[in-house]
């Protein structure tokens, strides 16, 4: 296991900050700050849920919280994270940018990760077509722990042909999408890497979670490029912007 100042060296790598930063040691737990932190990201997020043009500034505006945010955390291993990293999360920042199908568009606030306890986890991204179409992109992957992070490689993609419901439990869809009880079709094209998602590989990082809120760092071994996500936990879709 990584020391704590390891730990925070790497984090301050991995946030791609330039030059010294001066980071505190392994700060004990602070509730008032650590919410104070949370609330502060989440509203920077949302408040640029819908942007994809302004992504560097907004990553900006959210590292030098994340850093702090980051130090509440204790070092442990990626196995001890994993009762509290099994369940659905809603995407509400990645500077991450996917390819999108010909003539669709990702909707920023129907964007989910599902983590199971098995192994394997699924993307959910809704993706809007010409005029009310409207369906879910589904990509799956498979995770191995290794030291305080998560080796990932995307194993299949595939698209449902209608959008997700407002009462659909993501984690039993999840569970019907594996077990093939859910009708899905592979899109057109080679979904091959490095021209589609299907066996691409990277790693992924918690650098701080609990029960509602999640901060993440991650990379595909393609770019070496860590983006940053923060993400909230739900059970059933939820919506932050109106449509």
């Amino acid at each position: 296991m990584k020391s704590i100042k390891s730990r925070l060296g790497l984090i301050s790598t991995v946030l791609g900050f330039v030059g010294a930063v001066a980071l505190p040691s392994f700060a004990f737990a602070n509730p008032e700050r650590i919410a104070e932190l949370k609330q502060q990201m989440r509203s920077i997020a949302l408040e640029n849920l819908s942007r994809r043009d302004n992504l560097a500034d907004t990553r900006a505006q959210l590292e030098p919280l994340a850093t702090e945010l980051a130090t509440f955390s204790e070092a442990k291993l990626a196995t001890d994270d994993l009762p509290a990293l099994v369940g659905a999360w809603k995407e509400i920042f990645s500077d991450d940018v996917e390819p999108e199908p010909p003539g669709f568009k990702t909707d920023r606030d129907g964007t989910y990760q599902i983590i199971t306890d098995k192994g394997y986890f699924y993307n959910f991204g809704e993706l809007k077509g010409p005029g009310p179409l409207r369906v879910l992109g589904v990509l799956r992957g498979i995770y191995t722990p290794a030291e305080d992070f998560l080796n990932i490689e995307f194993t299949k993609v595939t698209v449902r042909l209608n959008a997700l419901k407002e009462s659909e439990n993501l984690v039993e869809l999840t569970s019907r999408i594996e077990d093939g009880k859910v009708f899905t079709i592979s899109p057109p094209g080679d979904n091959k890497f490095p021209k589609g998602p299907v066996g691409a590989k990277g790693n992924i990082k918690n650098l701080y979670i609990d029960a509602d809120f999640r901060l993440a760092t991650g990379s595909n071994f393609a770019d070496g490029k860590y983006d940053l996500y923060v993400l909230d936990k739900v059970t059933t879709p939820v919506r932050y912007l109106k449509n």
